[in-house]
């Protein structure tokens, strides 16, 4: 049986949604985390690569910007390159958060009527 391991990751785009050719549209996403440790509170930011492939990679390119507060919804992958992990997820479900209009978009339009899905 095939599996899929799939995340939901909420934080801020770190820059501007890109799209080359007809490929996927591809954003990073920082997730602050702070704990304490020793009495003193420490921050930690883990950067994850997004991408969005169709409607949902559209749907990013018009209503997502650098700085907005996003929720991703996806699968989740390692990489590994010069000796660092990096972690991408393929986005099925972009939410973005925005405090500036009070409002939620959502960005869920992951396969088209006539996509085969997978079960």
């Amino acid at each position: 049986m095939a599996g899929i391991a799939s995340i939901t990751i909420a934080g801020n785009v770190g820059r501007e949604p890109e799209q080359s050719g007809n490929g996927p549209v591809k954003f990073s996403v920082a997730v602050g985390k702070s704990k304490k440790v020793d009495g003193e509170w420490k921050s930690t930011t883990t950067w994850f690569i997004c991408s969005a492939w169709n409607k949902t990679g559209e749907s990013v390119l018009k209503n997502v910007q650098k700085g907005d507060q996003v929720i991703v919804q996806g699968e989740i992958e390692s990489r590994e390159y010069n000796d660092k992990t990096y972690w991408e997820v393929t986005g099925f479900k972009v939410q973005r958060l925005n405090k500036r209009d009070n409002n939620v978009t959502v960005i869920d339009n992951a396969f088209d009527e006539d996509t085969d899905l997978p079960f």
